[in-house]
């Protein structure tokens, strides 16, 4: 991987922190936000700034001038939010970290310094959170290709594509890869000094009914919660990008292209909700095996495969459809699923394209968000 940070980008991430930095940050926090293990929210430094602004800004100074950061700035507690109703086991849950506010502003400082950079580093295939990139853009894109699959001459007969869904992807990071990427990206060492502290410096306890209980000190994973989290999920991504991209120039692995002259489109990246497109052949199937499996050894991701999903071109054979489904661990067909919220392909029918809206009511107001509207708010 060649390096993409410049000079003049370490010296920006890397320069001194301000006193009116600091202060827009802080006050940039939503004050209804959860408060972390200290108890303490936006809306208490916000009005008092007067009082506690000044302690605040020698603290975050500190951390910058140290990389070192106080136990109760990075003690977190660990929020499990059902994602279906009566969930059984872990993976019915999503662990959100209620971070401490003093530990969001540090977070935050880094995260805005870096988002300026994201659209020179991070890939045109990566839609998400980046500047400029709207998750529209791979909606489209993604119709376009399964309705490629459908009707297009030089598609419906050889081609695939492969909807790979991770698990429990922010959990899974390694930290050791993080910070072998951040260096082969071209970061600046005080830069990763920084990130790796935010990252590997976290403890946790569990909050259940009000009442913290353990204590658990990871050794991997990114915080669903954490400011900075999101982007440092699509820098880990772009190690998956790098190798695809060699893949296709080495004539191993081959894009979609929907015209003689169009471009080829072999992936479709929004944070861990990944579209890849290949020719439907083993030799093809077997390097797509091969390169995401290199990915996840490096990484710690894992697939999941049954809610991945598997689209082929139609006019490919049944039994070769069933055969390739087997091989590669996806027995599920997609095409008539959802990618990103939205149906992968659009149908005649706009009642039907449209149901989605009428579903995702019905589960807000059966769910979690019902609690917090009035019987007029429903």
């Amino acid at each position: 991987m060649q390096p993409r940070v410049t000079t003049a980008m370490n010296m920006e991430l890397i320069k001194q922190v301000s006193e009116a930095e600091i202060r827009q940050t802080a006050f940039g926090i939503k004050s209804n936000k959860t408060p972390g293990a200290d108890g303490m929210t936006g809306l208490f430094f916000q009005p008092y700034w007067h009082i506690v602004g000044l302690r605040v800004i020698k603290d975050v100074k500190k951390f910058f001038e140290t990389a070192v950061l106080p136990h109760e700035w990075n003690f977190t507690q660990l929020c499990l939010l059902p994602k279906k109703v009566n969930p059984k086991c872990m993976k019915d849950l999503r662990p959100i970290s209620l971070c401490s506010v003093m530990y969001k502003i540090v977070s935050r400082v880094m995260a805005s310094r870096l988002k300026c950079f994201l659209p020179e580093i991070v890939s045109e295939t990566q839609g998400a959170f980046v500047s400029g990139r709207l998750i529209s853009d791979n909606i489209l894109l993604a119709h376009e290709m399964v309705h490629g699959l459908r009707t297009n001459p030089r598609c419906k007969e050889e081609f695939m594509a492969l909807k790979i869904d991770m698990s429990k992807a922010y959990d899974r990071v390694e930290w050791c890869f993080l910070k072998e990427l951040f260096i082969r990206l071209g970061f600046e060492g005080k830069w990763i000094g920084w990130i790796m502290t935010c990252i590997s410096s976290i403890s946790y306890s569990v909050l259940l009914n009000g009442q913290s209980h353990g204590f658990i000190k990871p050794k991997r994973g990114l915080r669903q919660g954490d400011p900075l989290s999101p982007f440092i999920f699509i820098l880990c991504a772009e190690a998956l990008v790098h190798i695809m991209n060699k893949a296709e120039v080495e004539g191993r692995i081959s894009g979609i292209k929907l015209s003689r002259d169009s471009l080829s489109i072999q992936k479709l990246l929004f944070a861990d909700d990944s579209l890849f497109m290949c020719r439907a052949t083993f030799r093809e199937g077997t390097k797509l095996q091969r390169c995401l499996k290199l990915y996840g050894d490096a990484s710690g991701q894992e697939i999941n495969f049954q809610k991945s999903s598997i689209t082929f071109g139609g006019k490919i054979d049944p039994i070769m459809k069933r055969v390739l489904g087997e091989f590669l661990g996806i027995e599920q067909e997609g095409g008539t699923g959802k990618y990103l919220g939205l149906s992968e392909c659009f149908t005649g029918s706009k009642s039907k394209m449209l149901e989605f809206i009428t579903d995702n009511l019905k589960d807000r107001l059966n769910g979690w968000y019902a609690k917090s509207l009035s019987l007029g708010g429903k």
